[in-house]
C-alpha cells in the first residue's frame, strides 16, 4: 500500500498519539501493545457520523492526518471503516503484511499474516480483541472479558463469527472472508451505513465505547455502562441532558458541539433521548 498524507500530521505523530516513541523490530507482542493503545486512545463512536452526514463521500473517511487532527480538536474516533481503515495503514507503514477484509454484513477487520500464520486484528468494534487472534483451520472459540466469539467455517469459504454476551445472549452474527476488501465493497458498505432511513439502527442511536485501563466504558443512548476486568459492572441511566453531554465530553473526550449536533440530527428524525 502507498499513502500520501495530507495536512500536518505524520505516521510518527500517529505512534506518538498511541504513546509509542520508538519501534524496535516487529512482533506479535508489538501489535498487541499497539492494538491496546489504539482501543484506549480512539473511541468507537457514532457521534461523528451525524456531523459528517451532510458532507461529501470523501470527507467521511479521513486521511491519517485528518484522523489525528479530528481526534485532537473534536475527540473523534470513528466506526470500523475509520478505525480499522487508519490502523491498517499504520501497521502497513511499520512493515506488517496486512489487508482489510470484509466481515459481512457491514463490518471490516484486519487480516495479518505473520511467519506462516494468519491472525485477525480488530481495533474497530466494541468487543474487543486486545491482541491478534489466531485464525485456526476448523472452528474455534475466543473468550474476552466481556463476551465470547464463536468462529465456524462455512461452505462458501467464509468464517461465521457469532458474538455472544456474557450470560449467553447472542449479540450479532457476521461472516468473515479472508480476502482483500475491494474499493467497491468498502464504498458500498460505507454508503449503506449512512443510509438515512429508520431501519438503519446505526444511524438512529448514540453509541460510544472506549477502554481506559482495559475497562469497557460504553454509552448506548442514555445508558452508561462500565465493565471491569474482574467482572464488576456499573450502570447508570441518565435523565438529565446536560449531565449526559458532560459525561461524554469529560470521560470519552468528545466535543460538546459534536454531541449536540448528533442530538439535533436524531431529534429531527423523531428520536428523542431526553424529554
Amino acid at each position: 500500500m502507498a499513502y500520501l498524507q495530507r495536512g500536518g500530521y505524520s505516521m510518527r505523530d500517529y505512534l506518538k498519539k498511541l504513546g509509542v516513541g520508538t519501534i524496535k523490530g516487529n512482533s506479535l507482542k508489538q501489535i498487541e501493545e499497539l492494538t491496546r493503545a489504539h482501543l484506549h486512545t480512539f473511541p468507537f463512536e457514532l457521534i461523528s457520523k451525524y456531523t459528517l452526514a451532510d458532507e461529501n463521500f470523501k470527507k467521511r473517511i479521513p486521511s491519517v492526518s485528518e484522523f489525528l487532527e479530528r481526534h485532537d480538536k473534536l475527540g473523534w474516533g470513528g466506526n470500523c471503516y475509520v478505525l480499522n481503515g487508519r490502523y491498517v495503514q499504520l501497521l502497513d507503514w511499520l512493515g506488517y503484511d496486512v489487508e482489510l477484509v470484509p466481515v459481512e454484513k457491514g463490518h471490516i477487520a484486519i487480516w495479518l499474516k505473520w511467519k506462516g500464520d494468519e491472525y485477525l486484528v480488530d481495533a474497530g468494534y466494541a468487543g474487543p480483541f486486545f491482541e491478534p487472534i489466531p485464525i485456526k483451520k476448523g472452528n474455534w472459540i475466543v473468550e474476552t472479558m466481556y463476551e465470547t466469539s464463536y468462529f465456524e467455517r462455512s461452505e462458501d469459504g467464509g468464517i461465521v463469527w457469532t458474538r455472544v454476551l456474557d450470560g449467553g445472549k447472542p449479540l450479532v452474527t457476521k461472516t468473515l472472508y479472508l480476502r482483500k476488501l475491494t474499493r467497491e465493497e468498502f464504498n458500498f458498505w460505507l454508503q449503506r451505513s449512512y443510509t438515512d432511513i429508520p431501519e438503519n439502527r446505526l444511524f438512529r442511536k448514540i453509541e460510544v465505547t472506549w477502554y481506559p485501563n482495559e475497562e469497557r466504558h460504553q454509552i448506548m443512548n442514555s445508558t452508561y455502562t462500565v465493565h471491569k476486568p474482574n467482572g464488576e459492572q456499573f450502570e447508570k441511566i441518565y435523565e438529565n441532558r446536560e449531565e449526559w453531554i458532560q459525561l461524554i465530553e469529560e470521560k470519552a473526550g468528545i466535543s460538546r458541539v459534536s454531541t449536540e449536533k448528533a442530538l439535533s440530527f436524531l431529534s429531527e428524525r423523531g428520536v428523542e433521548l431526553f424529554t
